[in-house]
């Protein structure tokens, strides 16, 4: 398969200045629906699939977060975007942390929606048997434990049908890809956390207060060894904060920009 082109990944919507939205492993730019409709009266919103997820149907395989981000930096070429407040969910914040490191003249500031930072044994013992079962059994295999993890009982209730598409999309995900990017999730955390202190930019933290995986305390870890980071939690909340509390984390994201950065954000 040849995948889809740069342009066919990229969804652009408003004006003013940039607001680029990144995605977790095995996901696509669909996630991102809410904050986006949220943002776009107030900025020039810019959200993509990764490489071999969402409409590229390639299978993109690299053991390098950089690879990754060389790609969002194409992303942004092509979407014309020379400075822009970044966000990172999950693998996302991966992304753009080593992102805002390599490329900082780029970046006006940066938000990490649930973050992981750099995981305790036990955790990274936890992560590794996840890749592995998955590995050896198929994205079906683990599917109903990630669902339970990323979303609340009650938002599952209340939302049949975005459990059902956030189904559909991990299923659809390459597998090649969808594993090249876990292991490099699962793989990764200990290099971003030594380069936190090199990151100037003011940043934004925000989890779920019931995500087991990106939890409170990883969250508020992640942002004491940054130089400039502020905290904010959402009681009730689990692992993808974009689906189940899209509004509120576009406004939280859009007070951000308008607070701490040097961008007139209307």
């Amino acid at each position: 398969m040849t995948g889809a082109s740069l342009t066919e990944r990229i969804s652009v919507g408003g004006t003013g200045p940039a607001i680029v939205l990144i995605h977790g492993v095995g996901l696509s730019r669909w996630v991102w629906e809410q904050p986006a409709a949220a943002l776009a009266p107030h900025a020039r919103v810019v959200s993509y699939d990764l490489p071999g997820h969402g409409c590229d149907d390639r299978a993109f395989e690299t053991g390098s977060l950089d690879a990754y981000v060389e790609d969002l930096a194409a992303v942004l070429d092509m979407a014309d975007v020379e400075r822009a407040v970044f966000v990172g969910a999950a693998f996302g914040s991966f992304i753009a942390r080593r992102f805002v490191r390599l490329h900082p003249e780029r970046v006006e500031g940066l938000v990490l929606v649930s973050p992981l930072g750099r995981r305790t044994p036990e955790q990274s013992t936890a992560v590794g048997v996840r890749f592995r079962e998955t590995q050896a059994e198929g994205v079906a295999a683990t599917l109903e434990a990630s669902i339970e993890r990323w979303l609340s009982p009650g938002f599952r209730a209340e939302r049949p049908d975005v459990e059902a598409r956030l189904r559909a999309v991990l299923l659809a995900t390459p597998f090649a890809s969808f594993l090249s990017a876990y292991r490099v999730f699962a793989t990764v955390d200990g290099a971003i956390a030594d380069e936190a202190a090199s990151i100037t930019a003011p940043v934004l933290v925000i989890t779920g207060g019931d995500d087991a995986n990106a939890t409170p305390q990883m969250a508020r870890q992640v942002g004491e060894a940054l130089n400039d980071a502020t905290l904010t939690v959402l009681p009730g909340i689990r692992h993808l904060v974009s689906l189940e509390a899209g509004a509120l984390l576009g406004e939280a994201i859009l007070c951000f920009a308008r607070e701490r950065t040097t961008h007139a954000y209307r």
